[in-house]
C-alpha cells in the first residue's frame, strides 16, 4: 500500500460499515460458513475415528485420474487472456489526463473502478461511494478528496469494440465475456508466423507467443489513444487468467506449457487468485490450513473429502494447472459463472428501486442489450437465468430451460421469459423487494453438446 497501513483502511471501512445493510448480510454469510466448518471438522472427525485409512482410499483414486488428466494438457501455449488496465477510468483519463495525479473513481453511488492513486488509499470497484470518500479524506488528512466522474458507457462501448477490432486481427474468433477482457487462441496465428522465416529467422513458439502479446498491446494503445492492457500467455485459460494480472499494469506474463514451468507459477499462489475459488471456498479451504494452491494438491484426498465431487475434481484441475475436461477446445473458457459453465449475460447496478414499472423497465432495457450481444455473436440459447439483488444485499435467481429444441436470441423471445422469472422471484420473496440489482443471463447455446464422457474421481 505505499506508506499506507492496511489495517487502517479495514479498521475505516468497517467502522463506516460497520451497520449497514451490506455488512448484517455479510455476517449472516459467514455465519452459515461457520456451521458449515464446523459440521466438515465433527464428519472429518467421526471419519477418523471409524476408519482412519479413510485417506488411502481417496488418494487411491485421485492418483488414477491424475495422468488422464495431464495427458489432455495442450503442449503449446496458445491460450490469452486480455485485460484492459483500469478501463473505464483509463478512459475517462483520455479526455481528462489531470485525474491521473488526484484519487479519481468512475461511479458515484457504486464505484466502478478507481484510479491507481485512489487504490493507495483503498478505494475499490464494488464499494459504496460514500467509503472511499471517507477513506481519501482521512488517509489523506484531508488534502485530498475523492473525485467521482459518472459512468459514460456509449464512450467505453466505443473503446471497446477499438479494442476488439485490433484482437480480431489474431485470432476472428475471439471472447469478450465484459467490455474491457478477451479470451483468445493464438494457436492458428502463431502457426502462421512459425511457418514462415519471421525478421528472417526461425523462434521458437515461446519467443513468438512473447512477441505477439507485446506487438498486439502496442497496436491496441495505438488504436485507442493511449489505453493499456495486460494479457497472459499460457496452455490454457485457467492459467492464463491469473498470468494476465501477474504483471499489471502494462505488462504481460508468459506460462510456458511444461510441467515443471506450470507448477512453479501456480503453487506458490494464494488458493483465492484461481478464477473459480470465491470467498466462500477459500475460507473452508483456509480453516483446514490450505492456502496455497500447492497447499491444494498436497491436501488432496483432504480435499476430496470436504467438497462435492464436482467441486472437489475442479480444484484438482486446478491445483495442476487444468482447467475443462478437453483443454484443448479454445470454447471451453470459463465464463462469468464459474468453472465450466459457459454463458454470455448482462446486469445493470443502480439507486435501489421499489416500483414494479421501475424494475420491468430496467429488465428490458438489459434483455435489449443481451439480446443484442448474442447477435453480434450469433449465438442462440436455451436457457435463461434472471439474478437480483435487494437493498438488502439478498441475492435471489431463477433459471429457465425451454421447451426441447427450443433456442432464442430474440429480445420479443427474452423479455417475457425474463419478466415472468422476476415475478416468481418478487412472489416468493416474504420482505421489501427493492431492488438495486438486475441481471440477465443466457447459456446452454446451440450445438452444444451436453453429453459430454468424462471420467471423474469417483468412477474409480
Amino acid at each position: 500500500m505505499e506508506g499506507i497501513d492496511r489495517q487502517r483502511i479495514d479498521e475505516i471501512i468497517l467502522r463506516e460499515s460497520g451497520n449497514s445493510l451490506f455488512i448484517q448480510q455479510q455476517r449472516r454469510r459467514d455465519q452459515k460458513v461457520d456451521e458449515r466448518i464446523a459440521g466438515l471438522r465433527a464428519k472429518l472427525q467421526k471419519e477418523n475415528e471409524n476408519d482412519p485409512k479413510w485417506k488411502t482410499f481417496y488418494e487411491r483414486a485421485i492418483e488414477k485420474c491424475v495422468p488422464g488428466i495431464l495427458a489432455a494438457r495442450p503442449i503449446r501455449s496458445t491460450c490469452v487472456v486480455v485485460d484492459m488496465d483500469m478501463f473505464y477510468m483509463a478512459c475517462e483519463l483520455l479526455e481528462r489526463p489531470e485525474l491521473a495525479s488526484e484519487p479519481a473513481c468512475v461511479g458515484e453511488n457504486m464505484i466502478l473502478t478507481s484510479n491507481y492513486l485512489a487504490r493507495k488509499y483503498g478505494v475499490r470497484s464494488a464499494m459504496a461511494g460514500w467509503i472511499g470518500d471517507r477513506l481519501v479524506e482521512e488517509l489523506s488528512s484531508g488534502t485530498k478528496k475523492l473525485i467521482h466522474v459518472p459512468s459514460r458507457f456509449d464512450l467505453y462501448r466505443t473503446k471497446s469494440h477499438q479494442v476488439r477490432n485490433v484482437l480480431s486481427q489474431y485470432d476472428p474468433h475471439l471472447r469478450c465475456y465484459s467490455l474491457d477482457e478477451a479470451y483468445m487462441d493464438l494457436a492458428p496465428y502463431l502457426a502462421l508466423k512459425l511457418t514462415r522465416n519471421w525478421d528472417h529467422e526461425r523462434i521458437s513458439a515461446v519467443l513468438a507467443g512473447s512477441q505477439v502479446l507485446q506487438d498486439m498491446r502496442s497496436r491496441v494503445t495505438e488504436v485507442t489513444g493511449g489505453l493499456t492492457c495486460s494479457a497472459g500467455l499460457a496452455p490454457n485459460f485457467l492459467l492464463s487468467k491469473i498470468a494476465s494480472d501477474r504483471n499489471k499494469p502494462n505488462g504481460q506474463c508468459l506460462v510456458p506449457s511444461d510441467h515443471e514451468s506450470i507448477i512453479g507459477f501456480l503453487h506458490p499462489l494464494p488458493t483465492r487468485k484461481v478464477s473459480g475459488i470465491g470467498r466462500v471456498t477459500a475460507k473452508i479451504l483456509s480453516s483446514f490450513g490450505i492456502a496455497t494452491v500447492a497447499d491444494l494438491y498436497r491436501e488432496r484426498s483432504l480435499v476430496r473429502f470436504l467438497f462435492q465431487e464436482a467441486s472437489a475434481e475442479f480444484l484438482l484441475r486446478a491445483s495442476i494447472g487444468c482447467s475443462g475436461s478437453d483443454e484443448r477446445n479454445a470454447d471451453d473458457v470459463e465464463t462469468d459463472d464459474g468453472p465450466g459453465q459457459k454463458g454470455i449475460s448482462r446486469e445493470r447496478t443502480f439507486a435501489a428501486k421499489e416500483s414494479w414499472t421501475a424494475i420491468n423497465l430496467k429488465l428490458e432495457e438489459i434483455a435489449e442489450l443481451l439480446s443484442s450481444d448474442m447477435k453480434h455473436k450469433n449465438i442462440f440459447a436455451h436457457t435463461v437465468t434472471v439474478k437480483v439483488k435487494l437493498r438488502s444485499f439478498d441475492c435471489l435467481s431463477r433459471s429457465r430451460s425451454l421447451g426441447r429444441g427450443v433456442f432464442i436470441q430474440a429480445a420479443a423471445d427474452l423479455r417475457p421469459i425474463a419478466l415472468d422469472l422476476l415475478r416468481e422471484l418478487k412472489d416468493e420473496f416474504s420482505g421489501s423487494f427493492a431492488v438495486r440489482l438486475l441481471g440477465i443471463r443466457c447459456s446452454s447455446f446451440m450445438g452444444e453438446s451436453h453429453d459430454k464422457a468424462q471420467k471423474s474421481i469417483d468412477t474409480y
